[in-house]
């Protein structure tokens, strides 16, 4: 299997054209999840780690690069921080949750399971869930070949973070209201990435959205049902 990645944006259901459990002979797979340490301390602990998926977490920061940076001037408060920030700064993570300090290496540990499995799992596909940071890595990646992404039409939100102007222009968003909102045209021209699939209006609570489904243009393997 190639290890090629998708950004899920702002929803953690996945898509895929295999249901999130497949049972071969000997092993059993299942979809793999790559998210940032905000992303993961966002979802409800009753919830982590997602289910039925390699959950992999990427958190950059270590005690070492904490107390280097802060306190580099003083060796003795230096190693004093170093041993609080233990308890203090611990990313607290399920034993069958996978810790990478990059994407990069995420993609390496996703990759290696794709063909050795972990705890009787190979990896079927890769998924970068969030966040923002995250999906402007991925989208400047040539392994990402897909991105799912639900619009929200109606009403506007005021937000605090922005996907970046790379990415919004490799899949032809445009923003209005000062990029409190986003508009995705039905059919693209010109970018990176071209719609492949756009689901009918939905409303959920007052909320009127659709799922818009990307894929890159040089290949069109995977389509969402």
């Amino acid at each position: 299997m190639s290890n090629k990645i998708t950004i899920l944006e702002n929803n953690l259901s996945i898509i895929s054209e295999r249901p999130s459990k497949i049972r071969s002979e000997h092993f059993l797979y299942q979809n793999c999840v790559i998210m940032g340490r905000r992303t993961w301390e966002s979802i409800p602990k009753r919830y982590r780690p997602l289910e039925n998926r390699l959950n992999i977490v990427i958190s950059s920061l270590t005690r070492a690069q904490f107390v280097l940076y802060f306190y580099p001037s003083h060796p003795v408060l230096a190693l004093l921080l170093c041993h609080l920030h233990k308890f203090m700064f611990r990313l607290e993570l399920p034993e069958n949750v996978i810790l990478a300090n990059s994407l990069d290496e995420a993609l390496k540990i996703a990759s290696h399971h794709q063909l050795h499995p972990f705890n009787g799992i190979l990896v079927d596909h890769v998924y970068v869930i969030g966040g923002a940071r995250l999906y402007n890595e991925a989208i400047a990646r040539d392994e990402c070949q897909h991105i799912f992404l639900t619009l929200i039409l109606s009403p506007s939100f005021a937000v605090d973070t922005k996907l970046s102007d790379e990415f919004r222009n490799a899949i032809g968003l445009s923003t209005i209201d000062s990029g409190t909102t986003f508009h995705a045209p039905e059919k693209s021209s010109g970018t990176l990435y071209e719609v492949v699939f756009a689901s009918e209006l939905r409303t959920h609570k007052e909320i009127n959205y659709k799922f818009i489904a990307y894929s890159r243009r040089d290949q069109t393997e995977v389509c969402p049902e």
